[in-house]
């Protein structure tokens, strides 16, 4: 599991390393993404969520973590609906 708020690391980070997994495994991969912190201080920018929301749509599917922090969250619903209406 890649979630970059968690390890401090970049969408981009993240996208490279599921793109190595990919090729290595020839196997579909699914993209987390993390909707509020964890184990860190900093807020998640609506801007990475939606990086990475975008950045997921190239694998196989993505798993929102966790969804009860999704439901409390409007701005990052609102930003999915963009891309899964």
């Amino acid at each position: 599991m890649a979630f970059t708020h968690i390890l401090q690391q970049t969408p981009e980070w993240k996208k490279a390393l599921l793109s190595d997994v990919k090729n290595i495994t020839r196997k579909p991969v699914i993209s987390y993404l993390q909707v509020e912190k964890v184990y860190q201080s900093k807020e998640i920018p609506l801007q990475q969520f939606e990086d990475e929301l975008k950045a997921g749509l190239d694998y196989a599917g993505i798993s929102i973590f966790c969804y009860e922090h999704l439901i409390e969250s409007a701005e990052k619903i609102e930003i999915l609906k963009k891309y899964f209406r």
